[in-house]
């Protein structure tokens, strides 16, 4: 994600761009052992939601990323940040909805037999 005009404004726009960051790069693997180690079905539904939360997030920047840019003013770098904030609450959405894209639930499924197999 590209933020940088963003970066020296404020301190606020940093930190909303570290958290962006973080969580885009976040160490899922981490996460995903650490609650295959607990056995918390719940905890580990809600991490396969949020790998494909971020998975459609990714998707959808690069979908408007293909929309030719246009018009009479220069968009702002709020407008863009607020667009970003807008598909990253869409993607959470889609990922929590029951008509979600499946992503989640594959690897729910698939997380679970590697659970079973390494015992």
């Amino acid at each position: 994600m590209m933020i940088n005009s963003l970066a020296g404004s404020s301190p606020a726009a940093a930190s909303i761009e570290t958290g962006v960051r973080e969580k885009e790069s976040g160490d899922f693997q981490r996460i995903i052992r650490q609650v295959q180690q607990e056995k918390d079905d719940k905890k580990l539904k809600e991490a396969c939601r949020d790998i494909e939360a971020v998975f459609i997030h990714l998707m959808l920047r690069q979908m408007r990323s293909a929309i030719p840019q246009g018009g009479l003013l220069p968009e702002s770098s709020a407008a863009k940040m607020y667009r970003d904030m807008l598909d990253e609450s869409y993607s959470s959405l889609i990922a929590g909805s029951r008509d979600s894209l499946g992503l989640a639930d594959m690897l729910y499924r698939q997380l679970k037999e590697q659970a079973g197999e390494s015992k």
